[in-house]
């Protein structure tokens, strides 16, 4: 395959365990074409120094686009694309896995064409109307659409419908797409447009109502049973797994191979203190979350595997969980609850200090043993905490020449829960084009200082 192909997906820090099990699935399947990851929502110095072992990292600095909280907050694949966009890609969402080799997706991208793959229905515009004259209303929004120089805007009339393209898998030529993907983030951050309409709002929805006035548009639809079985189709095409020439196969019960897994659509699991109903993001299933990011997303393991087994009524999680737990790539620590419980157990045990799993002397236990595991830092310095380690590490020996230590200025990491006057939100931290020279995170009262210039991200 050419190497002007590349898949790209986007991270965020709360969403990185989630790549785990994609990442993995994806090198099971023996891919030729290239991975990349965007970074437009920030990345910590950490995970931007893990990711990298493994795939392309590519910096988006979506300073010149306005700042606001709301307007255009999901217009950040385009935008990501637009500056970096290679000559044939695919976008896909992180909380998904490759169920199949699709390197040959790309011959029809080559070709010109656009890729997506649909969900059920088509999305019908006066379904978001609320007042009585809708032939007034269309009008109106057309003549706010008419700086953004659609060519085909005379077909946005009374019973205008669309497809719904899932943004989770969708295929781009550079040279063909450019045009509409830049028309799309126009009306993302078009503030005049009505927002109470799906389609100005969602990159998704932008997208194909878009595409929708733009029949001519040479483009690929996969058949949404054997690419996106989201919402419904969970659990209907029933599903199962097989074995075939060595590989895991999902298939549907007519037999169709199933060559993509997205697990959108999951929301039913009740809160744990409030009982309310949320999205059961699978970071749940493998207790790799912090409570006090969470807020009211926070739910049991039990309840993912109601929802997925009982209710859904689909072994697709089995893979989900192989991938997670076998491959190239495993969740650092710091994620995970049961180990920084197990952390908080050993201090409390062995130095009397009474902490939880998401006190700042875990947090310190459980970024250490992440830098030197997975980072191979080598750990300098002398402070009382470090015995907590001896228990968890095999060796703590590293011939890095990048070190990590608590309140050690000397090393190229420094862990301290001294305040500091400037400090990112590790949740949200740096975008690498700022160039800083020194760099402060916080994680729960931990203060993280990274000297940038003895790294590489």
């Amino acid at each position: 395959m050419s190497n002007l192909n590349r898949f790209s997906v986007f991270i965020t820090n709360n969403y990185l365990p989630l790549f785990v099990s994609f990442y993995n699935s994806y090198r099971y399947y023996n891919y030729i074409t290239p991975l990349n990851i965007y970074n437009y929502n920030k990345l910590n110095t950490f995970n931007i120094q893990y990711l990298k072992k493994y795939v392309e990292v590519t910096h988006v600095d979506g300073s010149k686009y306005p700042q606001h909280l709301y307007l255009g907050k999901y217009a950040f694949k385009y935008i990501s694309l637009l500056e970096n966009m290679s000559e044939n890609e695919i976008i896909l969402d992180t909380d998904t896995n490759f169920l199949n080799n699709l390197d040959f997706v790309f011959n029809d991208i080559n070709n010109g064409c656009a890729v997506f793959a649909p969900e059920d229905g088509n999305v019908y515009p006066k379904y978001y109307y609320n007042g009585n004259n809708w032939d007034s209303e269309i009008l109106r929004i057309k003549n706010l659409l008419e700086k953004h120089k659609i060519k085909n805007l005379d077909l946005f009339h009374a019973e205008y419908t669309f497809s719904n393209y899932n943004a989770g898998f969708m295929g781009f030529n550079k040279s063909k797409h450019t045009e509409i993907l830049k028309t799309a983030v126009d009306i993302l951050f078009d503030e005049n447009l009505p927002k109470e309409y799906v389609f100005f709002v969602l990159e998704q929805f932008a997208l194909s109502f878009l595409i929708g006035l733009t029949p001519k548009m040479n483009k690929t639809i996969l058949p949404q049973k054997q690419w996106m079985n989201t919402w419904l189709m969970h659990k209907n095409p029933k599903k199962r797994i097989k074995i075939l020439d060595g590989k895991f196969v999902l298939e549907n019960e007519d037999g169709t191979q199933i060559n993509y897994y997205h697990y959108t659509g999951d929301i039913g699991v009740p809160n744990i203190a409030s009982g309310l109903i949320i999205a059961g993001r699978l970071y749940f299933l493998t207790n790799d979350y912090f409570k006090t990011r969470s807020g009211i997303f926070c739910t049991d393991k039990e309840e993912i595997k109601k929802l997925w087994f009982n209710h859904h009524e689909t072994p697709v999680l089995f893979l989900y969980e192989y991938f997670y737990n076998n491959g190239p790539t495993t969740c650092p620590k710091i994620y995970n609850n049961v180990f920084r419980k197990n952390i908080a157990n050993i201090f409390k045990t062995f130095l009397g200090v009474e902490c939880e799993d998401e006190s700042p002397c875990v947090i310190i236990i459980a970024l250490l043993y992440d830098y030197i595991d997975l980072l191979e830092y080598k750990l300098v310095g002398n402070h009382q905490y470090y015995k907590v380690l001896d228990y968890l590490l095999i060796t703590s020996y590293k011939t890095s020449d990048k070190t990590i230590g608590i309140d050690c200025g000397e090393a190229t990491v420094s862990l301290s829960t001294t305040q500091s006057n400037k400090y990112y939100d590790w949740f949200c931290s740096i975008n690498p084009c700022n160039h800083e020279d020194i760099v402060v995170e916080n994680l729960n009262g931990v203060f993280i200082t990274t000297k940038m210039k003895e790294i590489i991200i």
